[in-house]
Formats: C-alpha cells, sequence, structure tokens
C-alpha cells in the first residue's frame, strides 16, 4: 500500500449516501470488477452526513486485505478530478458490467474499466447484478458458484467488529446457533416512515404484515411433510419499525411461542435522518445495528423478505447455506416462492438488485 501512487492500476469504491445493503451493493460490485480488470481494490469511506461521518469501518473491519486509501491518494481524489475517471452508478439503470450493456455510458466505461491507459478509476454505485455477471464470466472463476459471489466476497473482505458481535442479545444469539431448531427468517420493511415513532405500526390488522406470518406457517408445514423435518420450528424478525415488533412480541411472543425478536435496538437507517433515526446523534449506531440485522438474519435457515427491500435479500445471500428452496418474497399479493437464484437477483428492482 505503501508504494501506491497516482499511477497505480487502482479501482477505489467511494462509499455513497444510501442504506447499508445499497452500500455494500454497489462496494461488491466493484470488487468484481476490479478482480475482473486486475486492478488493486481499495475502498475511500468518508461519507458525511453534515458533520457526521457515516462509516461502513464503524462497523466492518478490514479481514484479509487492507482496503484502507493511503492519505496521499484520499487527499487527490478529493482536491484533483483530473486525477482519475469518475464512474457514477448511484440509481443508474444500467450496472457497471451488466450483462445487458445497454447504456452507451456502460459500454464505455467497461472499456475504460479494462483499459491500460486509466490507471486511477473512482466508483460510486448503489447498483449491481453480481449473480449474473459472475454467471456469465464463469469461466474467471471455476470452482465458485455465482450465488456465492456475495457471500465470498463480503467474508473475504470484511469481518464484523467487536462491539457489533456484542451488542446481539446472548437468549437471540444462542437460538440462531441452535442447531436442534429451524430458523424462519421473517424480514418485514415497512418503507421509510418505518423509522419514526410518529408513525405506528402492528400486526392486527395489517394484511400485509399478516402474510409473513402466513408464509412463515407454510413453511413449517412444508418442514415438517416435504422435508420430514421433526425439529421445532421458531421464527426471527427483523423490521424498520420497532413498534411494528413490539406488537409480534405481544400477540406471538412469551413463554412457550415460537417467535423470537431483538427489541433492545432501535431500528435506524444510515441514509436517512429524522427526529428518532438522528444520525448526527447516532450515526456509527446506526451503521452497527444495521449491520447486526444483516447478520442475525443470515443464521436462519429459511428466509421471508421484503420484495422492495435490500436488507432481506443481504442476509440471505450472506447465509453460509444454499439458497435453493430457502428464499420466499412477500408483497401486497401474498408470498411467492422459493425463488431461485436467478429470481432472487432480479426480483427487487433499482438499487435493490443483488
Amino acid at each position: 500500500m505503501s508504494s501506491l501512487n497516482s499511477s497505480s492500476r487502482l479501482f477505489i469504491y467511494k462509499s455513497v449516501n444510501s442504506g447499508l445493503a445499497d452500500r455494500l451493493v454497489g462496494l461488491l460490485t466493484g470488487f468484481w470488477s476490479a478482480v475482473l480488470s486486475r486492478r488493486a481494490f481499495v475502498l475511500t469511506d468518508w461519507w458525511t452526513f453534515r458533520d457526521v461521518h457515516i462509516r461502513l469501518s464503524d462497523a466492518l473491519e478490514n479481514f484479509h486485505i487492507n482496503l484502507t486509501l493511503p492519505d496521499h491518494l484520499e487527499q487527490l481524489i478529493r482536491t484533483n478530478n483530473a486525477s482519475y475517471t469518475y464512474f457514477d452508478y448511484v440509481n443508474a439503470e444500467e450496472p457497471l458490467l451488466s450483462i445487458k450493456r445497454e447504456t452507451n455510458k456502460t459500454r464505455g466505461d467497461v472499456q475504460t474499466l479494462f483499459s491500460n491507459s486509466t490507471p486511477l478509476i473512482v466508483f460510486e454505485s448503489n447498483r449491481g447484478n453480481i449473480y449474473n455477471l459472475l454467471k456469465s464470466r464463469a469461466d474467471h472463476f471455476p470452482g465458485m458458484a455465482p450465488e456465492d459471489g456475495v457471500y465470498c466476497a463480503f467474508h473475504y473482505l470484511f469481518r464484523p467488529r467487536p462491539e457489533v458481535l456484542e451488542m446481539t442479545p446472548r437468549p437471540i444469539l444462542h437460538t440462531l446457533h441452535d442447531e436442534s431448531l429451524v430458523k424462519i427468517g421473517l424480514q418485514i420493511r415497512l418503507g421509510d416512515r418505518g423509522f419514526s415513532f410518529e408513525t405506528a405500526s402492528s400486526v392486527e390488522g395489517n394484511p400485509y404484515v399478516g402474510k409473513f406470518f402466513d408464509c412463515a406457517a407454510d413453511i413449517a408445514h412444508r418442514v415438517a411433510t416435504s422435508y420430514n423435518d421433526s425439529r421445532r420450528v421458531v421464527t426471527f424478525l427483523i423490521s424498520d419499525s420497532l413498534s411494528l415488533k413490539q406488537s409480534a412480541v405481544q400477540k406471538y411472543g412469551g413463554a412457550g411461542k415460537n417467535l423470537f425478536i431483538d427489541t433492545t435496538h432501535k431500528p435506524m437507517h444510515v441514509g436517512i435522518s429524522n427526529n428518532v433515526n438522528d444520525l448526527e446523534k447516532h450515526g456509527p449506531l446506526a451503521m452497527q445495528t444495521a449491520l447486526l440485522d444483516v447478520l442475525a438474519f443470515s443464521l436462519c435457515d429459511f428466509f421471508v423478505i421484503s420484495h422492495d427491500s435490500g436488507i432481506g435479500k443481504l442476509g440471505a445471500l450472506l447465509s453460509p447455506f444454499t439458497h435453493q428452496d430457502r428464499v420466499f418474497v412477500t408483497d401486497e399479493n401474498g408470498c411467492h416462492g422459493p425463488v431461485t437464484d436467478s429470481q432472487m437477483a432480479s426480483s427487487n428492482q433499482g438499487a435493490r438488485r443483488d
């Protein structure tokens, strides 16, 4: 790292003002783009909300390689736009290295990416299609299934900071690691309004929420009949609404019940600030609690995810198990699935594609 300079072949991911899942989707897309173009991959993570720094490094630390951009290159990027080529894929229609490559911009950027004449590239994106990318270039990655691209890259680059792991309540951690149980993970996204106590949400009389619990019941029946699995089935719920989780505890929780929820931490979105989700006060904590939800969710055996959310899909893709027959997508019309890896890769729009 100390020998890097402006002529080195680098691919620098610039962290975006988005939620955790969208940031990681963009980052992991950048990582595989760097691998395919034989560039060193580093991270500049200096996005701020007003004067508050909200970094991935608040929750994650480097694992196998050092992703830290040296100070002299950090300063160069901040002050001299002419020193690098900038790829902007924030809210873009086509992700970089898209299979279709329908836009002139994408085609031109791919040519630049593989060119030897452009040493320094800065990439900013909350978009990706990692599954299709790796499937189309399987000859570059012998022995690795394309559905494992998110899992492999994430765990190669990062590990959660100790303080994130310590946030998980011990009873919940014990349950998630209990192999005598079958865990069904529910991820209910109510939208950005969910990150506020002003919008109270309840499981009672909410048909949309009810579809998730109906789906969990169907999976439990499938486990007992199709899979002939006699283990006890439990349900783990994550949501962007604390009031919804509290309501679910009242209806489905308690002694002898099969629902368990972490209500010790307030759900926060790292790209939204309001009177409750106050990033000026709680920016690092927001990043840590979001990662905690994803990693805890990934320990489940089956997944029921919201169709328009990236957090649930990211959690499923970070599962150490195969995804086949394990992921179900729920929307206003009900529960759909199990979905294939290809369907999961394209089930959500925009930044929430994998």
